[in-house]
Order: structure tokens, then sequence, then C-alpha cells
């Protein structure tokens, strides 16, 4: 096992060690996400912080990740730390784990302080209306969003571009959001590990990154909208280059969406 600790949390280290042991034990801890990879709350020394346990790796994820390049974690341990470095918020990095099997990485675990921020889209959207749930509403009820935190939400993600930042996940739920005074907002990222840095990104590569906000519609045309305001860009062009570039990534990421059902299939008749 390979672990390294933030210095910071030393007195966490014995807590930190046991997570590989005990994280799938439903006795310990506070589920938050199950699904593709796993998240859990837990209150050590007064502490509350969140392990996130990534998909096992596949065959040549391991290779990867052993020989080649950092794992998911140790990425999401450097990066937080990178991240805030550039007075860009997410929540402090703990440590992260790499376990291994038969020589080489199995699993990996990034721990971090939790937090009490809620992800933006419960911000954008009140009742029932959110950005995961808006294709079923009428057209109306999906323009209602919190014009002033889009805007302030926009600023954000262009000043996080102006210093090289691309998330490579930039979907709403991993945008989290604080109202400090009425409509003022500070902002911070979590599931950093797929980000990259970039010096000096052009225009396609800032607008290629802001699709992964995809849905709703109306609310990624406000962004790309109020964007040009900013950057002082043609407000058309740039709408209609970056609803092209989400179209774009909408229907790629239905075909591999299509893929993997028939490979699953496949490999289901066969076993």
């Amino acid at each position: 096992m390979n672990l390294t600790v933030n210095p910071k949390y030393k007195s966490l280290r014995s807590f930190i060690s046991k997570v590989p042991d005990t994280f799938y034990d439903k006795s310990t801890g506070e589920r938050l996400y199950w699904q593709r990879n796993q998240v859990k709350r837990y209150e050590i020394e007064g502490i509350s912080c969140v392990v996130k346990s990534f998909k096992r790796p596949n065959i040549i994820q391991k290779l990867a990740y052993t020989f080649w390049r950092p794992s998911k974690a140790k990425r999401a341990f450097l990066f937080a730390h990178k991240l805030r470095s550039m007075q860009i918020d997410t929540p402090e990095e703990i440590a992260y784990i790499e376990t291994f099997k038969y020589g080489l990485i199995d699993r990996s675990y990034f721990i971090s302080l939790s937090t009490e921020d809620d992800n933006v889209s419960t911000g954008l959207y009140s009742g029932t209306t959110t950005s995961q749930n808006v294709e079923t509403t009428d057209a109306q009820e999906a323009k209602n969003f919190n014009h002033p935190l889009a805007e302030a939400l926009t600023s954000f993600l262009l000043e996080v571009q102006d210093k090289g930042v691309l998330h490579g996940d930039l979907n709403l739920t991993n945008i989290l959001y604080r109202e400090t005074e009425p409509k003022n907002y500070h902002f911070s990222f979590i599931d950093i590990n797929r980000t990259t840095f970039v010096k000096n990104p052009d225009k396609e590569i800032r607008l290629k990154n802001l699709v992964r906000i995809t849905e709703p519609r109306v609310l990624f045309s406000f962004i790309l909208k109020h964007y040009a305001h900013l950057k002082q860009w043609d407000p058309i062009a740039t709408q209609t280059r970056g609803l092209e570039l989400l179209d774009d990534f909408i229907a790629k990421r239905a075909r591999k969406a299509r893929l993997k059902g028939r490979t699953r299939k496949l490999v289901k008749k066969q076993s």
C-alpha cells in the first residue's frame, strides 16, 4: 500500500491507514454517493472528512497508473493543493491511498475535508426544477433560473480559465457554491482529478470545456452570452459555436453510451 498524508493531518494517519479495510463496511461512515465511484463522510477527532473510492481500474489503466501516470487519487491530492495555490477553492486534501495486487494498482482512495456548500444546480433552480430533470419541464419553467447566480458562475468560470485551469468534468454538480451576502457568491470545485492546465487557452478550448455543463440548454446559452460579454467577444458567434460544440458533445456521449450497451449485451450473451 502507498499512503501519503498531508502533514497538517498526520494525527489522522491511523484512521487513514485502515480505510482500504473498513471503507466497504456498512457500519462505518455515512454514504454520500454509491455508483461508479463511492463517497463516504466520516467524523474523526472532530474533523469532518470525505473519502472517495475510485472505481477499480481495468488492466490497461492498472498498467498506466502503476508505471506511467499518477492514479486518480494521487492527481486529486496534488491538484487540490495546486488549485488552492492559484486561489481556486477546493476542499483541502488530507491524504491519498493506493493499494496493489499482483504488483499493479488495484484501488485508490482520496481523502479531503468535507464541506457544507451545495452544488450550484440547487441554487440555479428552485423547487422541483433542477439541471437533472429540467428536460421534463416546460420551456417557461426552464427559463426561471437564478440569473444573478448564473452570471456570478460565468465570471468564476472565466476567471478559472484565464488562469489556464480546465476542469475535466465541468458539470453543475461538481461546482459548489455558497451565498456570502445577497447576490454575492463563493465557488469551489470538487471531483478535480481530471483537471488539465493549459497556458493561455484559446476560445475553442474554452468553449469545448464549457460544453460539459450541457443541460439545460437555455442556461448554457445564457452562460455563453454572458461569457462573450465579459470577454468582449461577438455574442452571436460565441453562442452559435458553443451550441454547435454542445450538440457534438451530446451526440458523442450518446454514441459512447450505445456502444457500452452493445458491449454489455455481448458479454452477457457469452457468459
